[in-house]
């Protein structure tokens, strides 16, 4: 039935042929279940696998090390607390405000990484963590805190 034609009586609404479901969608049918498994051309990766597993492989160590860095203070606290001579709460207090200073710079970093380049915030934060990481190793006896 044509939607601009206008209908006078039951009859031209009867008479008005009607398409069935089954003729223009064939559910069930084996045209269709054949048509479904047939392979449709693949669309090449934009990276290779190769590429894939190495950055997987980066993100893995990176964040491994991440853990292993939060507990640092922890594996040598009482070394700390041997060579600064300091108190079990002031030694507690130091790994709090590590955690705590994670805690108030996740948001900041996070807003950052919304805004602009994440590559160039993670280079950032992995050269500060490395120059920190290696100047405090080079951190002897002879330096106390007075």
């Amino acid at each position: 039935m044509d939607p601009k034609r206008s209908v006078s009586s039951i009859q031209d609404v009867v008479s008005t042929p009607r398409r069935s479901l089954s003729s223009s969608f064939r559910y069930g049918s084996f045209v269709n279940s054949v048509s479904s498994v047939a392979a449709e051309p693949a669309e090449p990766p934009l990276i290779s696998p190769w590429r894939g597993y190495v950055a997987v492989a980066v993100l893995c160590y990176v964040n491994l090390l991440n853990y292993m860095e939060r507990y640092t203070i922890a594996g040598v606290l009482l070394n700390i607390q041997r060579f600064f001579s300091i108190s079990d709460s002031t030694s507690g207090l130091l790994q709090t405000v590590f955690i705590c200073s994670f805690l108030l710079l996740a948001p900041l970093f996070g807003y950052l990484g919304d805004r602009y380049n994440r590559k160039y915030i993670v280079i950032g934060g992995l050269v500060m963590w490395l120059i920190t990481a290696t100047t405090s190793s080079f951190v002897t006896e002879s330096v106390s805190v007075k």
